[in-house]
């Protein structure tokens, strides 16, 4: 669920080193003023002449003064580390922030990224607003070395959670809607029994399924059942935080998923089936309900799908999204983060090519580039990258046959979704240390999870179980203490 992070580093050194000063908007640049940066992205290569990438690239050089030169694209956090030491380190490069925060913060401290300060960024307008809205949770010992990709800059505030895509119609007919909508926990779950059981499709068959969702992670139950239950990374309980899927939160969680699974209320193929499938069980009326990614690009995605099996089915009538948290907890779902992905700069960016970097970006930023963009023509893959480099709001612009659709979605998920999301990040992102970072980094307590909710015939008695072989199979004890002692020292006595 989670995009290649982005890093864009140059350091403006935090010993006194005036902050650029931004490009008129309006600045043009002959091509003997062009300087070159290197990109790297993931899969992006040489574009051929007269393609629409080639196209875009010509207008970046001519607008920005910037020559874009692909170049390979560090696999992984540690080939980010050694590409620095070696001084291979790419202008702008993805790597690193999410997957591996250790490597992060090792390009911190070895000088190797840009900083880039409240002076600066206030000096772009759409860049300016994204990083105003991040810089206190997201900065490192009080510095920010990143840039979010986010849709905040056109006022969402979130591209990266997962939402609950339901049948309306089929729903409206069940009689268990208040003012549109399940009123609390338990009319959403006897939703999802009536789904399941009422031949809601009318065709006297026992074949619907409630839920279904696609093989990551948890499938798509954290969205449904652990994170409506409150349950995060870090559960505080009893005043001691506590892993969350080893929390009493998550046991009362997995009561109720076992229960939906027992009941023939969940896809039992969700643990093995890709996205696609998913898609297309939804969209042909085998399930009521679909867990999918609470974005633009996620929408089109259930409207494709759905017009490709149902052309003839107006999809605003029949298909919505769940919109506010439920009871027990009142908690939206959410992830850590309300971005889908960081952009950092490297060191070895001069003062003259910094500025006109960050210009592209801030044009990125907003509709103006994203709409220039589309109107080259058809990326190619890998040149795609560059089009969602700063935000996904491209897949936003209503122009296309289903633009009624997703403007709907997406102010249903600006006014509930979103305002609900939890409002900071975990503090547990700015412990750097290997056992808070690399914990469960193999997802063991997600696998046992899955296989209790599919074998449980009993919660309370096999509970006690998973919980001893999770500490046997990670180390717990050891990190909870360096959790709980960094929260002690920080005076982090709230969830929020």
């Amino acid at each position: 669920m989670v995009l290649a992070v982005l890093l864009l580093a140059a350091p403006l050194s935090a010993c006194g080193k005036k902050a650029p000063v931004a490009p008129q908007a309006s600045a043009s640049y002959a091509p003997d003023d062009a300087l070159e940066v290197t990109l790297a992205l993931p899969d992006l290569k040489a574009p051929a002449e007269g393609s629409a990438a080639a196209k875009l690239l010509s207008t970046v050089e001519k607008r920005f003064g910037l020559k874009l030169t692909p170049t390979e694209a560090p696999k992984d956090g540690a080939a980010a580390v050694a590409a620095a030491a070696a001084g291979t380190l790419p202008d702008v490069f993805t790597g690193g922030i999410f997957d591996d925060r250790m490597a992060f913060k090792q390009l911190i401290d070895g000088g190797y990224l840009t900083e880039l300060p409240q002076a600066l960024t206030d000096q772009y307008a759409n860049l300016g607003t994204v990083v105003r809205r991040y810089r206190a949770t997201e900065s490192v010992d009080g510095k920010l070395w990143f840039l979010p990709r986010t849709n905040m800059v056109n006022e969402f505030n979130n591209g990266q959670s997962r939402a609950i895509y339901y049948r309306l119609d089929w729903a409206l007919k069940s009689g268990l809607l208040t003012a549109g909508k399940p009123a609390d926990w338990q009319s959403f779950f006897a939703l999802m029994d009536y789904y399941g059981h009422a031949d809601p499709d009318g065709n006297n068959l026992d074949d619907t399924f409630a839920l279904t969702g696609s093989a990551d992670g948890l499938c798509g139950l954290d969205t449904v059942f652990y994170m409506t239950f409150g349950v995060r990374d870090w559960v505080l309980q009893g005043g001691t935080w506590v892993p969350g899927l080893l929390s009493d939160r998550a046991k009362e969680a997995t009561k109720w998923a076992v229960q939906a699974y027992r009941g023939r209320l969940i896809d039992p193929e969700l643990s093995s089936q890709d996205q696609n499938t998913a898609l297309e069980k939804f969209a042909s009326g085998r399930t009521g309900m679909l867990v999918m990614d609470a974005s633009p690009a996620g929408a089109k995605q259930v409207y494709d799908a759905w017009t490709a099996k149902q052309p003839d089915v107006d999809i605003r009538k029949a298909v919505s999204v769940l919109a506010e948290p439920m009871d027990p907890y009142n908690v939206a779902y959410n992830d850590d983060t309300s971005y889908e992905g960081g952009i950092l700069l490297s060191a070895g960016l001069d003062d003259r090519r910094l500025p006109r970097v960050l210009s592209l970006l801030d044009w990125l930023y907003g509709t103006e580039g994203l709409t220039t963009i589309q109107s080259d023509g058809q990326l190619t893959a890998g040149w795609q990258g560059l089009s969602t480099l700063c935000t996904s709001a491209q897949d936003f612009l209503p122009d296309a046959a289903d633009g009624d659709y997703r403007l709907r979605y997406m102010d249903t998920l600006r006014e509930f979704w979103w305002s609900n999301n939890w409002r900071k990040p975990m503090f547990t992102r700015t412990i750097f240390d290997d056992g808070v970072q690399n914990f469960d980094s193999g997802h063991e307590m997600e696998k046992a999870l899955m296989h209790l909710i599919a074998t449980s015939q009993n919660v309370d008695e096999d509970w006690p179980a998973y919980v001893d072989a999770i500490n046997q199979a990670l180390p717990v004890a050891a990190v909870s203490k360096t959790v709980n002692d960094y929260a002690k020292a920080n005076h982090i006595t709230s969830e929020e």
